[in-house]
């Protein structure tokens, strides 16, 4: 069982001991415990490295930015906002064609509307997505 010393005795940078669960034997927290009979420091370090008990080896350090060949680095288009500014485009021409257009006996100006934004909007979102993917290709 380990003695504590009261708040203000313990000296500066120590660590308490640690006590093992059996209560047995105490050891301070910066010794390296014990190696087993028969076995080396190296293969209690090697059980200690997952990486290294699998049999695999650490490979160097490498930064990404070292790595990296910006030359072969290609840009690609942003998809959704080149959709995104189609179904725009196709909104704002729904609400322009409206109010030129005749009303019905079916349709008046909003159902127009309602019906003109349902057809342009996804329209606008293809050929936006189209220009996109043409824009792709040609980067290539």
């Amino acid at each position: 069982m380990s003695v504590q010393n009261p708040p203000g005795e313990e000296p500066e940078g120590a660590r308490p001991p640690v006590v093992d669960p059996e209560g047995v034997a105490e050891t301070s927290s910066d010794e390296t415990p014990p190696v087993a009979e028969g076995h080396s420091v190296a293969d209690q370090d090697q059980a200690a490295d997952p990486v290294r008990a699998a049999g695999g080896a650490m490979g160097d350090e490498v930064h990404l930015a070292d790595a990296l060949d910006r030359s072969r680095v290609r840009r690609a288009p942003r998809y959704r906002g080149f959709a995104v500014a189609g179904g725009l485009l196709g909104l704002i021409l729904a609400a322009v064609f409206t109010p030129f257009a005749a009303e019905t006996e079916y349709l008046d100006h909003g159902g127009l509307f309602v019906l003109l934004t349902a057809l342009l909007v996804p329209v606008g979102i293809l050929m936006a997505c189209i220009v996109a993917a043409l824009l792709d290709r040609r980067s290539r």
